[in-house]
């Protein structure tokens, strides 16, 4: 296992083991991610996130440029437009002389694509628009199923339940979920991927997932986390499981409300301020 790690090292290239967040000073320094039976891979601690960003393919070449080497973007992002921006941008980094070992690319499936066949489908769209024979991590986006419509209405669904417009029932969601975990293993042996790990997934779901699993932990379970938000007993059961937690809207919850945001305290940045202290290893 000890060789494997240092293959994995020598094929990060500039990127640098870090034992926790409080040493990556670099945007290289990096998490180390489980992979399957006893490999790892590393995880640049920083990377530029795409999430309703306007132009991806321009911030993300600009990001490449002056040094990000992580890039996270989704199926879904900007109507499924994002991806193909993001391919756009790392094929001209890739043409320029930036070597594919030296970009670490996060993208996600799309709980439309749930159960075993759909998710490999989905894989598969993700990697022709990003222009990759293989994604370094690709995350479960959701453990939720998908809706029969996007116009939900909430009167409704405080009638029926707040599963009244999912495609699945909640019941048969489990199993649902399983198959496409069981996909993700499946891409994750034929190269696909290099890792594979979930999103907003709390205690329960991670527990459920686990009795059917084959590959486990999780490399990453990536949910929203900032000191208005910590969830310190989903890190403290990530710590245990061996799963890193990475942080998205770490800077205050870029979807909440003005009313949500006012019940936790304001906007983080027009809050008191936060006293610096390192966390310690995921």
């Amino acid at each position: 296992m000890a060789a494997k790690r240092k293959a994995d090292d020598q094929a990060a290239m500039h990127f640098s083991p870090a034992s926790s967040a409080g040493s990556s000073s670099s945007l290289c320094n990096c998490a180390r991610l489980a992979a399957q039976a006893g490999t790892s891979v590393l995880m640049p601690w920083i990377g530029v996130g795409t999430y309703k960003m306007a132009n991806a393919q321009e911030a993300v070449g600009a990001a490449l440029q002056i040094g990000y080497r992580h890039v996270e973007t989704a199926f879904i992002y900007s109507g499924e437009k994002t991806e193909t921006e993001v391919g756009k941008a790392l094929a001209t980094a890739l043409e320029g002389g930036l070597r594919r070992d030296e970009v670490f690319v996060t993208t996600k499936h799309w709980r439309a694509y749930h159960g075993f066949e759909p998710a490999l489908a989905c894989l598969q769209k993700s990697l022709r628009r990003l222009q990759l024979s293989h994604v370094d991590l690709w995350l479960m986006h959701w453990p939720g199923p998908a809706y029969t419509t996007m116009n939900r209405r909430k009167d409704l669904m405080e009638e029926h339940g707040p599963w009244h417009y999912a495609a699945t029932s909640e019941a048969e969601m489990p199993a649902v979920r399983a198959a496409t975990w069981r996909a993700m293993e499946h891409a994750l042996g034929a190269g696909q991927v290099r890792a594979i790990g979930v999103s907003n997934f709390s205690i329960r779901h991670l527990e459920t997932l686990k009795r059917t699993a084959t590959v486990w932990p999780p490399a990453v379970n990536q949910v929203e986390m900032h000191p208005l938000y910590p969830q310190k007993e989903l890190l403290e059961y990530c710590r245990g499981e061996g799963i890193v937690v990475q942080a998205y809207a770490s800077l205050g919850g870029q979807d909440a409300s003005k009313k949500t945001l006012a019940a936790l305290g304001g906007p983080l940045l027009t809050s008191p301020p936060v006293r610096s202290q390192r966390p310690p290893p995921l």
